[in-house]
């Protein structure tokens, strides 16, 4: 069966003996070709979703499945309905049992597949019997058609169609009421059903209720129902207090507990969570009570059953997300994942699974920590920072944190890592709103019961046990700094790791206090203290701290790059190979803690109102750099410029002196690595926090040979990746793009067009870690510089200057630039857009985009039809983009493309119609109303001859659907509208209505009005002179 996800694997021959006999001789070209056992392979690239053409492709046509305008056909979809088709052919009455053994003998296509598609889209009694008798005689074929159900349901079930979704249900219930064993069906059905999905009709959870109560429930299907419907009660019970549904829900919970109670324990400890949080209704409270006095204790809950509260999309980018996006780009994936499955409300549950999940499921690999993708902690932190109100806080913190509550020997130390990491980097970062959430709800949780807080603190030590974390001084001075009373409860709880502090010791706590990754089974050595982090950062590979004076020794600078003889903590054989979520840059792992997009701005930087300003100390240098032996020569200079770094105006003629001397180097080809990434480090804040120092150094390097700047700039690349983007933009602003080219091609890229693309996207990277550097540092922001400057400056320079051969796709290009730009930047763009400064919109692009955009946001939806319209006005209206239009409304969708229909309808007022553009708009249907009146009623004024010459034309003319189609438009328009008073459009009218009775009667407005205006016409006549007689009107020859 052809029910594999898209794309299906070749279909291998039917047997050996097929595939080495030679080949049958060809048939006579008369004769028949016989169907194929497949269907047609589809196109080996697929139809473009974002191509270049300018055709466009349609929304495909399915009776299964729901598409959007430029969806690629579904591989499921195209082969069930070729296997459907070629079954018509010989099965034409499919209730006839003579026909259906006749069909049973046809061979060439898949018959369950075929059944299973009719059973979905046509008559549902009549297939099923067709599929009861194929299942009975050949089981195999039973199970082929279940794994196509399966893939059907978990990947598709969203975009089926409303009545292939009843009968999917239906066919379900059939099978549970035949004693089918549809388990794994129901399993990954039950991963749609939740409140944030109730839209869906049929509703799956009311299904769901009712064939519980319907049928005899078996025992291996009970505990997924249970974590299922324990999952969604709490929001059942926020949003619908008192509703049928929720109280049928809490109904069906105790009633499987009361008869299966044995089967629901499988379901684990998570059991015990989800009854927590629904411990405000009070039916369930004696199920808990069970379940925590139960002399068997709960066993850990299968990854399996986590898993199955996760749609398979959701599971499938969430992984993505931390296994594929890198940590500083992670911040445009979270609003990218909350918009899709976040933004029905209330999402609290869900947030809580997807936390678990995190926390349970997801382990990185070690190639994902080694290249610094999203670490689990900083999911853990959007989550949390998603939840508004105290209890939805309280139970995403209690998914966080319920291994710590109930450890034990068997709960991997993975398990626990991404939380206690996560309150560690809040604490680093100042963060109070978090720390005082998550320590008050442990607090909270520890004084209800004294076991909890024995497992708790069995649970740090764990964690210390095997190198992921030193200790917890950290959050102990930050307790006792900011909230003592928390600090006192919390020593009083844990006081094994909650230990008072000796009097002279806080300042040593930036040492041995943060969480010690470099000890982590990743590494086979640990490292030596820490110096003190340099206070100026870049947004990827620097860290932030606040230097303060202290009184306590002076550490011994030892470069972080070598190792200490000393031996890492022995690990657990069980964990030696297991990765933890954020490791450290050379070895500076504690102080790993700035890229938190997670944390609010205003937070990260924010003091307490009782803790005093603390100002860096300029006059010494607060990181001692290691100058490799092949730059000894510069030791001097670098010192001179850690001197300075606070002052640019100082730093501007140091660092020239340091590359007049590089320059003139014999060596200096053979250095230039290592010269740029030791000059980054020493630039790093004012990298940050400046655009002029960026500006000074690309200025500089680029007045030498390509052969001293690439690996000079290629060394800073490495300390910095978007170093590219700030030379993309000085190679615009100086309108010279070949250095930024050679740089790419030092880096490896040969796509010049996706590297433009993508250090274009990073402009808001730029200003975000801009904003959150001067914010730490308590310096002045300077605004939105970088995206200023690339929406300003380097899109347009591309789209006028760049070679074919660079330049991006036109669509996607335009979406980074409206996804960034701010109204007054549109504003400036539409004016030099009027002023033909440049131009955005080739004639066989225009097309392409605006289809695009209708996936877009509204914002960027509307930036783009503004840039549209001004370029449509500088290029006097040109016939390119009217044909644009027409194909972009045909694609419209006028419930949800608001946007889209707001632009056309501004274009198209202006413009004088041809007949193309006139039956575009007479034909649109009436959900579109009132857009084809309105715009008919503007051309009306402006060009009534041209209009009326159309519709007279096709009154007259054509007596079909257009015709029609023109009488239902007009049947609209108000009675005082010129197109209504003109006397060849009223006669032409009356006779197309008076010939066929029943289009009047389908007209009555229009047919009502014009019997009016003709009585007004012989009532005026017989008052006056005599006139003549009104002749009769023929109807016209039939074409």
């Amino acid at each position: 069966m052809s029910d594999s996800p898209p794309p299906p694997p070749p279909p291998p021959p039917a047997s050996p003996k097929e595939s080495v006999a030679p080949p049958p001789p060809p048939p006579p070209s008369d004769a028949p070709t016989p169907p194929s056992p497949q269907p047609p392979a589809a196109a080996a690239s697929g139809p473009p979703r974002l191509g270049r053409s300018s055709s466009i492709v349609p929304a495909p046509s399915s009776k299964l499945l729901m598409y959007a305008p430029l969806d690629a056909p579904d591989d499921l979809d195209r082969n069930w309905v070729w296997h459907f088709m070629t079954a018509q052919k010989h099965l034409v009455h499919p209730g006839d049992l003579a026909s259906y053994d006749k069909w049973q003998a046809v061979e060439g296509f898949e018959k369950h597949t075929a059944i299973v598609y009719g059973l979905l889209t046509d008559h549902k009694e009549m297939y099923w019997g067709l599929l009861q008798k194929l299942w009975a005689a050949n089981t195999a074929l039973k199970d082929k058609s279940l794994q196509g159900l399966h893939a059907l349901i978990d990947i598709r079930f969203l975009r089926l169609t409303s009545s292939c979704r009843a009968n999917l249900l239906w066919l379900l219930e059939q099978c549970i009421r035949d004693g089918i064993n549809v388990d794994a069906l129901l399993i990954v059905f039950m991963r749609y059903i939740g409140v944030p999905f109730g839209e869906i009709e049929p509703q799956p959870l009311e299904w769901l209720v009712r064939v519980l109560k319907s049928h005899a429930i078996w025992d291996s299907i009970v505990p997924h129902v249970t974590f299922t419907l324990l999952s969604i009660v709490p929001d059942l019970h926020t949003a619908k207090p008192g509703h049928a549904i929720t109280t049928q829900v809490i109904q069906q919970v105790v009633a499987l507990h009361a008869t299966h109670a044995s089967a629901m324990a499988l379901g684990g400890r998570e059991l015990v969570r989800l009854l927590d949080d629904a411990r405000e209704i009070p039916e369930l409270a004696p199920i808990l009570q069970a379940m925590q006095t139960s002399p068997t204790p709960l066993l850990p809950t299968p990854p399996k059953f986590v898993v199955s509260r996760l749609t398979f999309k959701m599971h499938e980018q969430l992984r993505f997300v931390l296994d594929k996006v890198a940590h500083v780009s992670a911040h445009r994936y979270q609003k990218w994942f909350q918009a899709s499955f976040l933004h029905v409300q209330p999402s609290d549950g869900r947030i809580a699974d997807i936390v678990r999940f995190v926390c349970v499921v997801h382990q990185p690999t070690n190639q994902a920590v080694e290249a610094k993708m999203t670490p689990r902690y900083h999911i853990l932190g959007w989550l949390l920072l998603l939840n508004k109100s105290p209890s939805a806080k309280a139970r995403v913190l209690h998914a966080m944190f319920f291994d710590f509550f109930n450890y034990s020997q068997d709960v991997p130390v993975l398990h626990l890592e991404p939380a206690m990491m996560l309150l560690l980097k809040s604490t680093k970062n100042r963060n109070h709103a978090m720390v005082q959430d998550i320590v008050t709800f442990l607090v909270t949780r520890m004084e209800q019961s004294p076991d909890v807080a024995a497992k708790v603190s069995a649970a740090i030590s764990a964690l210390i046990k095997v190198g992921m974390m030193r200790n917890l001084v950290p959050l102990v001075d930050y307790l006792h700094e900011f909230n003592p009373t928390l600090g006192k409860q919390c020593q009083d709880l844990l006081p094994a790791h909650f230990n008072a502090r000796p009097p002279g010791n806080t300042a040593h706590s930036n040492v041995t206090a943060s969480p010690n990754h470099s000890n982590s089974p990743l590494h086979n050595a640990s490292l030596p203290p820490r110096t003190h982090a340099s206070p100026h950062s870049s947004p990827q590979h620097s860290h932030l701290t606040y230097p303060r004076p202290t009184s306590s020794p002076q550490r011994p600078n030892v470069s972080p790059k070598f190792p200490s003889p000393s031996s890492s903590p022995t690990t657990s054989p069980n964990q030696r190979r297991a990765p933890t979520s954020s490791p450290s840059d050379d070895g500076d792992a504690g102080a790993n803690w700035t890229e938190q997009s997670f944390l609010d701005d205003r937070k990260a930087g924010q003091l307490s109102p009782h803790r005093p300003v603390e100002v860096p100390i300029a006059a010494t240098p607060t990181t001692v750099l290691v100058i490799p032996e092949s730059l000894q020569a510069f030791q001097d200079v670098v010192v001179a410029l850690q001197l300075v770094q606070s002052d640019v105006e100082k730093m501007i003629p140091a660092l020239a002196h340091v590359l007049s001397m590089w320059s003139h180097l014999p060596n200096a080809v053979a250095i230039s690595a290592d010269l740029g990434g030791l000059v980054y480090k020493c630039l790093e804040r004012s990298f940050l926090t400046s655009t002029t120092m960026p500006q000074f150094v690309l200025d500089q390097c680029l007045q030498r040979p390509p052969q001293l700047y690439l690996p000079l700039l290629h060394g800073m690349y490495k300390q910095d990746s978007v170093l590219s983007s700030r030379l993309l933009a000085h190679c615009c602003i100086h309108d010279n793009l070949a250095p930024y080219v050679s740089f790419c091609e030092v880096l490896g890229q040969s796509d010049i067009a996706h590297a433009i693309l993508q250090d274009v996207g990073l402009c808001a990277h730029l200003d975000e870690a801009c904003a959150l550097a001067c914010s730490l540092l308590q310096v002045p922001y300077a605004g939105n510089v970088a995206v200023e400057t690339t929406c300003l400056r380097v899109v347009p320079y591309l789209f006028q200057h760049a070679p074919a051969a660079y330049m991006p796709r036109v669509d996607a290009l335009v979406r980074a630039l409206v996804s960034v730009a701010t109204p007054t930047m549109l504003a400036k763009l539409s004016m030099r857009l009027l002023l033909k400064d440049f131009s955005m919109f080739r004639d066989h692009q225009i097309t392409n985009v605006l289809v695009s955009s209708l996936q877009w946001n509204s914002w960027e939806q509307w930036g783009v039809w503004e840039l549209v319209a001004s370029e449509w006005e500088a290029k006097k209206k040109d016939k390119a983009t009217v044909a644009a239009l027409r194909k972009v409304l045909a694609c419209v969708d006028p419930h949800t493309h608001g946007e889209a229909l707001s632009g056309i309808l501004r274009l198209l007022v202006q413009v004088t119609p041809d007949m193309a553009l006139f039956h575009c708009v007479i034909k649109l249907s009436d959900a579109f109303d009132p857009f084809p009146c309105s715009v008919l009623s503007i051309w009306s004024d402006k060009a009534l001859a041209t209009v009326q010459s159309f519709l007279v034309v096709v009154l007259r003319e054509n007596q079909g659907k257009d015709a029609l189609d023109v009488c239902r438009q007009l049947n609209k328009v108000p009675s005082t509208n010129a197109l209504l008073q003109d006397s060849d459009i009223r006669a032409a009218l009356l006779s197309l209505l008076g010939n066929d009775p029943t289009t009047g009667e389908s007209f009555p407005v229009l047919f009502g009005q014009l019997a009016s205006a003709a009585d007004t016409t012989t009532a005026t006549s017989s008052h006056g002179a005599p006139v003549a007689k009104k002749p009769r009107l023929d109807p016209p020859p039939s074409l």
